[in-house]
């Protein structure tokens, strides 16, 4: 029998089953418990934190019938009943989904009006789920306002998209709109705990809680970072040192570490990392994107004055630098930003090298109300 990852074995098929997304949830209960279900939604986020779930479970709502048969639309869909088993081997022949980045014409857009025309087969509506929506061409979202607008009373669009600002206004307007969070490090953590129970999976709170630091806000990602370990473990135990090796970081980021070189004024082992990080596979987007995350927690740390633990040990480090203030990790987090732009174009190792050594050197470089106090006084 062939085997199952942990992301699809283990994805909600219930509105009660999705967690961190408490206000989508109560609003899609809500809405189908009055039967007020608006004909057009838009799901939008990150990678992983439930958008086609979502949208499937909510195909799975509108469409059951019940073990009996005679149901109605439902927030507790039964997974019974030859709709829900459709639905869930995507086969129900009124679910349609459809992969936007593969069929981004307008000829695609005719088909679905020219299918919207005619009523479901045998499901209650006929649904049609869009995943990455933004990239259809512009004249696939025009050829689709009409039918957006007035649809049928059976028919029911739910588009998916990672960029929200890619969709025209005119499309998102006739749209109701959801924006899905990222799923914080506790409730990725407790998540995996439950299925590390439930697979009987050996492993200590250290490991999951830095399985849900690495998976930054993404369920999918959890799960697959726990697939992988699990791999590489044995007898089902998974310890840290796997963590560890699949990171080749130990229990830092490349990022984190990265910065902890820099604060530390050790620009070759700086250096010595971001080749680690090269040659592990590791995409120079998403260090940039750790580093811009974790230096904005360390400014929202010394501006409110609040604790954040993540990023307390390196706050330590750069507070006992000899040039220390805000204005520096300011100055560093343009530099990334600046950086992250030019990150696909030209050579990743030459990018990051050279970034941590402008990153090195930014401490030493006077502010522009240190200069312009200098030549005040020279005046």
């Amino acid at each position: 029998m062939s085997y199952t990852v942990l992301a699809r074995k283990y994805r909600p098929k219930k509105l009660s089953e999705l967690f961190g997304q408490e206000n989508l949830v109560q609003t899609l209960k809500n809405a189908i418990e009055i039967n007020r279900v608006h004909h057009a939604f838009i799901f939008t986020g990150t990678r992983g934190v439930g958008k086609t779930t979502t949208a499937r479970i909510l195909a799975l709502s509108l469409n059951c019938t019940g073990k009996d048969g005679s149901g109605k639309e439902t927030v507790d869909p039964c997974l019974e009943c030859d709709s829900c088993k459709d639905i869930l081997s995507f086969r129900h022949p009124d679910v349609i989904e459809i992969d936007a980045a593969s069929n981004t014409g307008v000829d695609s857009a005719r088909d679905i009006i020219e299918s919207s025309k005619y009523p479901p087969m045998v499901g209650r509506y006929k649904i049609y789920i869009i995943d990455e929506v933004h990239m259809l061409s512009k004249s696939a979202f025009n050829a689709l306002l009409k039918t957006l607008e007035e649809p049928h009373s059976f028919i029911k669009f739910i588009f998916a998209t990672t960029e929200f600002n890619k969709i025209p206004i005119t499309i998102s307007s006739r749209c109701q709109k959801f924006f899905l969070q990222n799923l914080t490090q506790d409730e990725l953590f407790a998540n995996l705990q439950s299925i590390t129970s439930r697979e009987n999976i050996s492993c200590g709170e250290e490991v999951l809680r830095q399985i849900a630091k690495m998976a930054r806000g993404s369920a999918r990602d959890s799960l697959s970072i726990l697939d992988q370990a699990i791999s590489l473990s044995q007898d089902g135990k998974i310890d840290i040192k796997i963590i560890e090796d699949m990171t080749k970081c130990g229990n830092l980021s490349f990022g984190e570490e990265i910065l902890s070189h820099i604060f530390d004024a050790n620009l070759q082992e700086a250096l010595n990392t971001s080749e680690n990080a090269i040659q592990s596979g590791i995409g120079i987007s998403g260090i940039l994107s750790d580093m811009i995350e974790i230096i904005a927690k360390m400014m929202h740390s010394i501006c409110t004055k609040t604790d954040e633990k993540e990023v307390a040990k390196l706050l330590e480090k750069l507070k006992s630098s000899d040039n220390f203030s805000v204005q520096i990790l300011d100055r560093m987090y343009q530099v990334i930003l600046n950086s992250s732009h030019f990150a696909q174009n030209i050579n990743e190792k030459s990018v990051l090298d050279t970034l941590i050594i402008r990153l090195s050197y930014i401490q030493k470089i006077p502010s522009i109300d240190d200069l312009v106090s200098s030549l005040i006084k020279e005046n």
